[in-house]
């Protein structure tokens, strides 16, 4: 069953445009509501689903000609949603199914994850699980909903322009499809290509359901949704809701050994991931280091990447959204709000970085991605005020402060000739006045052992280390060469790093005195798939 999913939904979802959304309400009046009018009518119908049953159904096409159905029975104590695949000329089979009633998610996945959980910290081995999940509550209607469009059928038809984000991706799919279109690929290919063009000239095309107040046809260029049918319901037998079929493990309270304390790491993981895949979502893991316990952080996003701890039990992650790829400070219940304001809006937040006194947040934000240059970006926690430090570099994968928190720790990396590795070069970056100081050579280096020694990759792709300054270079134990991506603890006298073999990137902890690396304890179940961007969470 994971093969089965994994080829049918682990290289993302088919651009497309919505077809008709048949939705059981009454024929609207022919004259088109206005927007507000629209938007009362949705929190009117989120109100009466508070207090009546219903039951609808999402579907999503995907790239292989397949489509997800996300099927949503809720009642005022409790809801059912199943995400279903259904492959051309074959039934549908059931991905996952969660139960939420009583404060509680109960869990069925197919091949993956099951047990009883704290809503929204399940990890499933289908990282875009939440994605589906979230995109089953159908939105109110946007306030930037666009121009009209007509109608279809019953439904009143938008057009909502494209954001510069949306834009550039679309354009890069274009160039792609079209160097596959050259080689003589399927018409399948020609028929995207055709949905894309469409969409770089129309923008988003919107279906509301003008009874409801809700969109029914929705979501950006990728993954598009369709409402297939809504109903209000009178019967509805509550055996829906059962959960005495398998014994299903509660996994709500984590139990150590006395005398252990739980020590938290954080990864992005795509379960379905196999080796010879190109692409596929990663979602936000965290991991017990002595039980190998696998949850999801209580994270309101959709999806998430891992970031620093905050000093309140709060977080930082990543996310992407119609913008880009922005900043999230994430509260110790889970409640997720963007960062950076205008200034961060737009392009990509990279690596992150919390100062040694817990105040200020440093980030690299490449605003052009064609260009690729990065900009120190300084964020103020208390006051959320953005400054910037010196001037754009293409920069490398890691962001470190130095223990006096007046400087921070970073790589460039310049192209001298178009067939030659990239050159880069270990910086420290001094806050007050931006100034630039060479360190030595190297790749992606971050602080061990307090801060005295800096850990770094040489151009032969072994770890080394040095001083503070740069001097004294030596090899880190054997070099480590099918390593990388590394994250240091709190002392750092432990990394979290990938260690790459056959089956697929699998994450360590390194030694940083001895340079021995150790396997994380998984099951054999959560242990696949690919995992990445490690980062020490406690």
């Amino acid at each position: 069953m994971q093969r089965f999913l994994a080829l049918a939904l682990g290289v993302g979802l088919v651009l497309g445009v919505a077809g008709r959304a048949n939705a059981q309400s009454p024929t609207p009046a022919t004259a088109r509501p206005d927007l507000k009018t629209l938007r009362a009518r949705g929190v009117r119908t989120r109100a009466r689903l508070e207090k009546e049953f219903a039951r609808w159904t999402l579907l999503f096409p995907t790239r292989q000609g397949a489509q997800v159905e996300v099927e949503v029975v809720r009642t005022p104590f409790a809801v059912r949603r199943v995400i279903r695949l259904r492959l051309p000329e074959r039934p549908a089979r059931e991905v996952l199914r969660v139960i939420e009633r009583e404060g509680s998610w109960y869990v069925s996945e197919a091949g993956g994850t099951r047990g009883v959980y704290a809503p929204r910290t399940a990890p499933f081995l289908f990282s875009r699980a939440y994605r589906y999940l979230d995109a089953a509550r159908l939105p109110l209607v946007s306030a930037q909903l666009g121009t009209a469009a007509g109608r279809e059928g019953e439904r009143l038809a938008y057009r909502r322009p494209l954001t510069p984000f949306q834009r550039r991706g679309l354009e890069r799919v274009v160039a792609v499809l079209r160097r596959r279109r050259g080689l003589g690929k399927t018409p399948q290919v020609k028929a995207r290509l055709r949905q894309a063009l469409h969409a770089l000239e129309e923008g988003e095309r919107v279906l509301v359901d003008p009874v409801l107040g809700f969109e029914v046809a929705f979501g950006p260029p990728g993954f598009r949704a369709r409402l297939a049918a809504f109903q209000w319901v009178k019967d509805l037998d509550l055996g829906v809701f059962a959960t005495d079929g398998p014994v299903l493990v509660d996994q709500r309270k984590l139990t150590l050994a006395k005398g252990l304390k739980a020590e938290w790491v954080q990864f992005a993981h795509a379960g379905l991931w196999r080796a010879g895949m190109r692409r596929i979502d990663l979602d936000l893991r965290e991991i017990e280091l002595s039980s190998g316990t696998v949850r999801r952080p209580p994270v309101s996003l959709s999806y998430a990447l891992p970031g620093p701890r905050l000093p309140d039990g709060g977080r930082l992650v990543r996310a992407s959204d119609v913008h880009g790829l922005g900043l999230y400070r994430v509260s110790p219940t889970g409640v997720a709000r963007r960062l950076g304001g205008t200034a961060l809006r737009a392009g990509a937040c990279q690596a992150s970085t919390l100062s040694p006194d817990g105040k200020t947040v440093a980030v690299l934000h490449v605003r052009d991605e064609e260009r690729g240059e990065a900009q120190l970006t300084l964020i103020d926690l208390a006051t959320e005020r953005v400054s910037r430090i010196g001037v754009p570099f293409h920069a490398g994968e890691t962001l470190s402060w130095f223990p006096d928190g007046k400087s921070l720790l970073v790589a460039r990396r310049e192209r001298i000739l178009p067939d030659a590795p990239p050159y880069s070069a270990v910086l420290r970056v001094h806050v007050l006045g931006g100034r630039f100081e060479n360190l030595r050579r190297g790749d992606a280096p971050v602080f061990i052992l307090e801060g005295k020694r800096i850990l770094y990759r040489d151009k032969r792709g072994r770890w080394n280390y040095c001083q503070a300054d740069g001097t004294g270079p030596r090899q880190f134990g054997n070099g480590l060469s099918e390593h990388g991506s590394p994250a240091p603890g709190p002392r750092g006298e432990r990394l979290l790093m990938i260690e790459a073999n056959s089956e697929g990137p699998r994450p360590v902890v390194v030694d940083a005195r001895t340079g021995r690396s150790t396997p994380l304890p998984l099951d054999e179940v959560q242990s696949e798939g690919l995992w990445g961007l490690p980062t020490w969470g406690s």
